[in-house]
Order: structure tokens, then sequence, then C-alpha cells
């Protein structure tokens, strides 16, 4: 592939194409299992009713798997199950009261809060990768032609000298997040696998939030000084990509999937994954933008919504060494239950 890089650019084309085309492939898999395996029995206990289908569903599971080793009504005799009348499927009841409520808002505010700072960061990368010296060959600035017969100017002002090797920009670059990700990301995250289940998922997010918010300050503060020494900048931006992951970066998605009852999770999920992506945008199109000429006050501007990440930590529960029967308040959706007989099928 360099060879063919080198001999001609234009073949990066292909590149982008082949690294989509390949990321479809798990997309369709998953989408391919999702389609398949049955719904969970919570789900169709609790917002259906439906106690004898979700036994079936569990019978179906371990049919599946080989384990037989559970009381069953698989084999086909005139058994009693239960049927089970739930509340009715209302949003606002639900969420009218300030004790759920405050969840949620916690729940998206933090993922909103977070991906500010996070994408804002992230999509200005090749500022860091300059700082650390692995942005690729200088880039030539300013050239312009003017079209005589409309006066259109057409402008480029940023891209790689013809003279050097396009590939090794790339390589460079490639390099460069190798490096980040290494340094900070990737142990982040499997500190957080490792201690998620020890210091729980509110104190992991406090600490995220609030060594992420200092670095911030700091980098702020020193930036003049810090920009210019190599060494102390990648301390303090390896720290800030490790607190993001062992922090608000996994909490965030972890959370919702945890902290709201069977008939709303997904919904809560949903809700708090569309403020992560709203928080995204304004990072990128609203701050994003300004980095390079106002690093100073992007920088304090991240640290600030940062900070109000630790405040809304506050709202949400810890839901350390609970099971789903308790975090799910199951009692609380059903209101009566009903013994009908099914025979099942042989």
């Amino acid at each position: 592939m360099k060879s063919y890089i080198v001999a001609d650019f234009f073949n990066l084309d292909y590149v982008w194409r082949i690294a989509l085309g390949v990321g479809v492939i798990p997309a369709v898999v998953a989408v391919y299992f999702r389609l398949t395996i049955p719904e969970t029995p919570r789900y169709t206990v609790d917002v259906v009713g439906d106690t004898d289908k979700a036994e079936r569903d569990v019978e179906k599971v371990l049919a599946l798997n080989a384990v037989r080793d559970v009381t069953s009504n698989w084999g086909g005799e005139q058994v009693a199950t239960t049927k089970v009348t739930v509340k009715s499927n209302d949003f606002g009841s639900y969420f009218g009261k300030w004790s759920n409520l405050k969840v949620l808002i916690g729940a998206a505010y933090s993922w909103f809060a977070l991906d500010i700072a996070w994408y804002g960061l992230s999509l200005n990368q090749s500022t860091i990768l300059g700082l650390i010296n692995f942005n690729g060959p200088a880039k030539i600035s300013g050239f312009s032609t003017t079209d005589n017969s409309t006066g259109y100017v057409h402008k480029w002002t940023a891209f790689v000298d013809p003279s050097a090797n396009v590939y090794d920009y790339f390589y460079q670059r490639a390099i460069g997040n190798i490096i980040i990700a290494c340094a900070g990301t990737v142990p982040g995250y499997w500190v957080a696998v490792g201690l998620i289940e020890v210091m729980g998922r509110k104190p992991i997010q406090y600490l995220g939030f609030g060594v992420i918010t200092v670095v911030l300050i700091i980098l702020a503060a020193g930036w003049d000084q810090l920009s210019t020494n190599t060494a102390a900048f990648v301390a303090l931006f390896t720290i800030a990509q490790f607190f993001f992951n062992f922090g608000p970066n996994t909490t965030t998605f972890v959370v919702p999937g945890e902290v709201f009852p069977t008939r709303w999770r997904s919904t809560g999920h949903g809700i708090s994954a569309a403020c992560g992506k709203v928080g995204a945008v304004l990072g990128i199109q609203a701050v994003g933008p300004y980095f390079n000429s106002n690093v100073k006050i992007v920088l304090g501007v991240f640290a600030a919504v940062m900070a109000t990440g630790v405040v809304s930590t506050m709202l949400i529960p810890e839901t350390k060494n609970k099971t789903l029967e308790e975090l799910s308040m199951e009692d609380t959706v059903i209101v009566e239950e009903t013994q009908v007989e099914y025979v099942a099928p042989k």
C-alpha cells in the first residue's frame, strides 16, 4: 500500500473507503443477532405483563446453550402460570416525580457535559499532535487563485507540501494518535473495568470530572509555558486522557443502563445519549473552532463545563453491588396477578 500512495497520493481515496467498508461488518453481525435473540424476560414481564412468554424465552436460551438443570415446563406438561397486569406506560407520571426526574437530569447532563470537552478536544487533535511533534510534515498556507471570469477567489489555507512524502504525513499522525491512546485512553478504560465494582460508578465519575477540571485549568493558565514544554504538556494531557476514561467517558454510558426501571431503561438511556450528542455538537461547532485562536479561553470553558459535571453526578444513585431486580423496581409496575392454564408445545 505504501508504494501505491507514494506513487499517487490519490490512492488514499481507497484507504478511507476500505476503512468504512470494514466497519460495516461488525454492525451487520450485531443487527443479525439483535433481530434473532428473544426479548429479555424482564421486559416481557415488567412491560408486556406476560410471564408465560418470558418463561418460554428463558427456556429457549437454556436449550440453545445446553443448560437444562432448572425447573422448567418445556416438556409439554400442563402447568399453572402467572399472567400479570402492569401499570400503564405513562412517561409523564413516572418522570413527573422529582425523585425520578433528577436521575434522568443527572445522567443526561453528565453525558452532555462530558461530550462538550471530549469531542471539542478530540476534533482539535492536530494541535495536540503538533505539540508532541507527530503532526507530519509542515503545511503550506495562504495560497489562492482568482477566477477572472467570475471574480471568485479559490483559497487553500492548509495543505501538504507537494514535495513532502504524503505517506509519511499520515503515518506520523497515525503513530501520534496511537501514542495518545496507549498513554492514557486505553489504560483508563481498563482501570475503569477493573475498579468499577470496587469503587462504584459515582466515585469514579466524581474523580474523573474533578481531575479533568483541574488539569484543564492548569493548561489554560499556563498555556504559554506548557505549549513549549513538550514533557510537561504530554504529562498533563495524558493525565486528562486517563481520567476521561477512568471517569465519565465510561460511567456516563454505564449509569443510564442501570438507574432506570425496565420499562424506561431504553428511553432514559436514549435521552441521555442524545444529550451527549448535543454536547458533542456544541463542543465541535460552538467552541472548537476557536481552539487555535483563543486556546486559553476554550480550555477555560471546557474546565467550567467539567466542573458542572461534578454537580450533576450528585443527582444519580450509586448502583454498585445492586441487582437488576433492585434497580428495576419491578414490584412497582405490577398491579395484579392471575393464574392461567398453559400447555407447552410438544
